[in-house]
């Protein structure tokens, strides 16, 4: 790895070994002659003419940063930060997305540790490692240059690569989460270009904004917020003049939809992120009279077939509409659902985003409650339609087998949404509720069932885990509602199986849903043995 070395190949040889092995050299980097000569060797190699040489060093460094960041305070000064800057501002992309990475590292490493600062706090106990606070000190120099890589975007780009743009903006909301208020004096300036003629500023303005919702005081934010929804929602609908007289060039249609796609993104962050802008005493009036002003902009995003990615962000932005302004939003709902339906219909829209518009239908269910009556007949066939659709047919065809995992997820994740959100509020407390409830959802328990019956297959292929643990709540949800009336159906060897699974499942969200439904089940047929 040495400078001196002739062999380029040697070089990137003994480089990807190093990096391949970095995990093992705790007891090395324990010791500080051996961990001075591996940074040296490690440094030298990042200025190293050949692209190859330089990236894997880079590699190194990066993931040295995520193994060793209690070693790295004598070097950061010295070395690290001139060599991740020189990185950052590189022309070479692949250059360029390590020493983006670097970054997003130290803010990942120090989000955790302060995260354990509080918890060793909490339990009056000293943290083993404490934040060196690298991120904060380095926000003013590196923010600005992540702005400007943010508007780097390539209208060529695919949706799937991987590039400095995308990986600055993931940076940036790393940083902001680590240090919080610290963030907003770099990003706001920036944010003029909101009204920018240029698409790239525009949407790198809008990016920037969303990135840097989590982490700042909300109180910070709240006029911030404020300012920024009415631009948010007209460049849902962009109408630029400097746009729309080229929306001849490909080129400059598809930077419209890009910013469309920010935008709506962004909205559901803000949703999402600062619940305060749905209180009615916060926003001045809160976030109930931009419904109205938001609505053509989101019809329009929700019929744009030809565009996935926006027709998806559309989507997403009704889940967090939903779940942010919960029944507020029964009165815009005809047209959006009647808009959903349309679209599940529709030979042009990409499946995948069929797929989310029937996890949609949960979200909706949560929000309105008893008022989904309306659209159940109408859901319920779209969803026992995709439920008999959502076979592996080539378990080699691992596009397939994704989707179909997928699609059986949102199905369900639809069902419980109805299943939950059409009960009516103090059931299990009130006896008379709880029958009519029983009464009026009886009618989907059949399709409900096969559909779990369906997931608990484990040929051609098992349920994912995400899966296993959506399916788990569904079970017990029915349990809890249906108690003893529903074993005979539930209670059978795959059911059982799949819980089991659930629960040695190492995520902690399907072992706990799966123990829950266990249990569920397990009172549940209680009386049964009683009485038998």
């Amino acid at each position: 790895m040495r400078k001196e070395e002739p062999s380029v190949h040697v070089r990137l040889a003994a480089t990807n070994a190093l990096l391949n092995s970095l995990e093992f050299t705790k007891k090395n980097f324990g010791m500080e002659a051996e961990r001075h000569i591996i940074m040296q060797v490690v440094c030298e190699a990042t200025q190293c003419a050949d692209t190859h040489v330089k990236v894997a060093a880079l590699q190194c460094l990066v993931r040295i940063m995520s193994l060793y960041y209690q070693f790295m305070e004598q070097y950061m000064g010295s070395a690290l930060f001139a060599i991740s800057l020189q990185a950052i501002n590189s022309d070479v992309p692949e250059v360029a997305l390590q020493g983006i990475e670097f970054w997003s590292n130290v803010c990942e490493e120090e989000i955790t540790l302060s995260l354990e600062a509080e918890e060793a706090a909490e339990n009056n106990r000293v943290p083993e490692q404490v934040s060196r606070h690298y991120a904060k000190g380095a926000v003013p120099h590196i923010c600005p240059i992540m702005l400007e890589i943010l508007t780097h975007q390539d209208e060529n780009d695919d949706d799937d690569d991987w590039t400095p743009s995308k990986a600055a903006g993931v940076c940036i909301m790393l940083m902001a989460q680590c240090v919080g208020d610290t963030i907003l004096d770099p990003v706001m300036p920036f944010l003029k270009h909101f009204s920018s003629t240029n698409w790239k500023y525009k949407e790198a303005a809008i990016m920037a904004f969303g990135s840097i919702l989590d982490g700042p005081d909300p109180a910070k934010l709240m006029t911030l917020v404020e300012q920024a929804m009415p631009a948010l929602i007209e460049s849902m609908a962009e109408k630029n003049v400097c746009f729309l007289n080229f929306l001849m060039f490909p080129y400059f249609y598809r930077a419209i939809v890009t910013i469309r796609d920010t935008a709506a993104w962004t909205i559901g962050r803000v949703l999402e992120i600062c619940p305060e802008v749905v209180n009615k005493d916060a926003l001045s009036n809160g976030f109930l009279p931009y419904v109205d002003a938001l609505k053509p902009h989101l019809m329009r995003a929700l019929v744009n077939h030809e565009e996935p990615q926006v027709c998806a962000a559309a989507v997403g932005l009704v889940t967090d509409m939903c779940r942010a302004i919960e029944v507020n939003i029964a009165p815009a709902l005809d047209d959006i659902m009647n808009t959903l339906v349309q679209s599940l219909q529709s030979p042009r829209l990409d499946k995948d985003v069929k797929v989310t518009i029937l996890g949609c239908f949960g979200d909706i269910a949560l929000a309105i409650g008893e008022h989904f009556e309306r659209y159940i007949q109408i859901v319920m066939s779209m969803l026992i339609e995709a439920s008999t659709a959502a076979v592996v047919t080539n378990p080699q065809d691992y596009d397939q087998v994704d989707y179909v995992d997928k699609l059986r997820e949102n199905c369900v994740t639809a069902y419980t949404g109805i299943l939950q959100g059409m009960r009516p509020a103090g059931s299990e407390n009130d006896p008379e509720k709880l029958n009519q409830a029983k009464q009026s959802l009886s009618r989907f328990v059949q399709p409900m069932c096969e559909m779990i019956a369906k997931c608990c297959e484990t040929h051609p292929v098992p349920p994912s885990d995400g899966l296993v643990a959506t399916v788990a709540g569904l079970i017990g949800d029915l349990v809890v509602l249906y108690g003893p009336q529903i074993i005979p159906t539930l209670h059978n060897e795959k059911v059982s199986a799949l819980l089991g699974r659930g629960r040695k499942s190492r995520t902690s969200k399907t072992k706990s849903v799966a123990v829950w439904a266990t249990k569920e089940m397990r009172k549940a047929m209680a009386p049964i043995a009683t009485t038998s």
